[in-house]
């Protein structure tokens, strides 16, 4: 291991060797002065032979937790059905676990009280219980067979936050020091300690005797590569859960741009679609204020949580200003900076996607059409590609809107995309570029084989009714024009009129046909 000089970071406390912090945990209680309740809770969740009656039993002891835990049972985060009354009730409800880890965490708010470091602790566990929530409504949309499991891990999964302010106060102050960086904090606890938090948490745990299905989880929610491997499906999903918790918790509390690309990794390390994620961003900052108040936190002291979605949208915005100076640089640079490109593209697809595609139909818009098209096009002439434009027009839309209403006009748009877009191969490109008009972009062996496609579009179109929410089933028809690149004649504009020439032909011949555009420009205009 590389040395860490003290000069990087004057301000740290460096021990003259490693200390061996598993010989401090092997200690009969490693984390010094929880309450009695605290300890007797963890001894609980750690024996597979305890009971339901045990748990409650030992919650018991202590009123105030009772009450609390039975507050937090009835609320609308854990709440199933009916009112919850009793230990056995919350129990059988909520499960072991999550009654016991409740408890834990109530116990040992209410045990720091009149402690001096009531406020440095209670910081501590309020981003945990953040992390916890945000574990529990990730496993809900991945379909976690238990939740409440994943409220666990959350909770516990910087325990080793408590053990280190306690055990070893000066180191613990110098890793909190708010000008480090996550990648860093980690780092310097492998240099101090041999592991880091989440390792600490899992040996603190163990000791505990929690189940190792847990601690997997918590050993998880640093490191991406401890969330995946594993040799159960289900417990790789709880890991890549309590990765993605983690990540959410930090986009809260060090803002979007300290953490970009976050929601876009989450989304793909979970499979989520972007409104799931969307959704459960809005609601979380509610979820977790509402349980604050049960496990006893000042709503004044309760972070002020910003308009996620908003701030989202500020950092898109952001992104594509740079994405437009690199386009412009390509110019210059183009062998360069066409890697870069390529590779900014590729991290932020779903970031960019706003910016690229129409609201409506999901289809590209102009603006991206363009880009791609001069792309292709310098590409057809440098390989010797064939490549071929196709513009489609539904016919007689306007009759659809007059007869059935501008939403059923929508609803009918979408379908127009969604078919096509099933009838195209790996790299074809379709964009809307008008109200009913649509432009296609694909790469072909020669003219015949672009007529084949859109033919094959053309025919889609005619043998699918489309059904509008109502009920109602309308058929319409499209009118394309096709025109192949000519690498030598033709700019953007030119190659796309002559498609809209192809498609006047079309239109011109009796509509729901296909034309390819092949003589001069035609003088007259649709």
């Amino acid at each position: 291991m590389n040395s860490l000089k003290p000069r990087q970071f004057p301000d740290i406390p460096f021990a003259s060797k490693m200390i061996d912090i598993r010989k401090h945990i092997s200690a009969k209680q490693p984390i010094p002065d929880l309450p009695l309740i605290s300890l007797k809770v963890l001894e609980t969740i750690g024996n597979p032979a305890s009971t339901m009656d045990d748990l409650a039993a030992v919650i018991k002891a202590s009123p105030s937790v009772t009450a609390k835990l039975l507050s937090i049972a009835n609320s609308s985060f854990f709440s199933r059905k009916g009112e919850v009354t009793t230990l056995n009730s919350a129990i059988s409800i909520l499960g072991q676990k999550a009654v016991a880890s409740i408890a834990l965490s109530v116990s040992i708010i209410e045990g720091m009280a009149q402690d001096e470091a009531r406020q440095e602790i209670s910081t501590y566990w309020e981003r945990s219980l953040f992390h916890a929530v945000a574990a529990k409504m990730l496993a809900e949309r991945v379909g976690l067979k238990d939740p409440e499991e994943a409220f666990v891990a959350g909770l516990l999964s910087d325990i080793s936050y408590i053990f280190l302010f306690r055990t070893f106060h000066e180191q613990y102050q110098a890793l909190m020091d708010p000008h480090l960086g996550e990648t860093e904090r980690l780092r310097l606890e492998k240099e101090l300690f041999g592991m880091t938090h989440p390792e600490m948490s899992c040996v603190l745990l163990a000791h505990y005797k929690i189940p190792d299905r847990l601690l997997k989880a918590i050993a998880a929610h640093h490191t991406e590569s401890a969330a995946l491997g594993s040799q159960e499906a289900d417990i790789e999903k709880f890991c890549r859960v309590a990765y993605s918790a983690a990540h959410v918790t930090h986009l809260f509390y060090q803002g979007v741009r300290g953490a970009r690309g976050i929601k876009a990794s989450i989304e793909d390390a979970l499979g989520l679609p972007a409104n799931e994620m969307d959704r459960m961003l809005a609601d979380i900052g509610g979820r977790v204020k509402e349980l604050s108040t049960f496990f006893g936190f000042e709503a004044e002291k309760f972070p002020a949580y910003f308009d996620i979605l908003e701030r989202a949208n500020e950092e898109l915005l952001a992104i594509n200003l740079e994405y437009e100076e690199l386009l412009q640089k390509l110019k210059e640079e183009k062998e360069t900076n066409e890697r870069l490109t390529k590779k900014l593209e590729e991290t932020n697809r779903k970031l960019l996607e706003f910016a690229i595609k129409d609201p409506l139909t999901g289809a590209y818009n102009r603006r991206f059409l363009n880009e791609v098209l001069d792309k292709k096009m310098a590409d057809a002439r440098r390989y010797l590609h064939h490549l071929a434009v196709v513009v489609a027009d539904i016919d007689y839309f306007k009759k659809i809107n007059d007869s059935f209403g501008h939403d059923a006009g929508d609803h009918v748009l979408k379908a127009v995309v969604a078919i096509i877009g099933s009838s195209l191969r790996t790299g074809d490109v379709l964009a809307r570029t008008g109200g009913e008009e649509f432009l296609l972009v694909m790469q072909v062996s020669d003219a015949a084989a672009a007529m084949l496609v859109a033919e094959r579009v053309r025919a889609k179109i005619e043998q699918s009714p489309i059904s509008l929410p109502d009920g109602r089933q309308i058929r319409i028809t499209l009118s394309l024009g096709v025109a192949l690149f000519q690498p030598q004649q033709q700019s953007r504009d030119q190659l796309i009129k002559a498609a809209d020439n192809g498609l006047y032909e079309a239109k011109h011949a009796g509509r729901n046909q296909v034309r390819l555009w092949q003589a001069a420009p035609l003088a007259a205009t649709r």
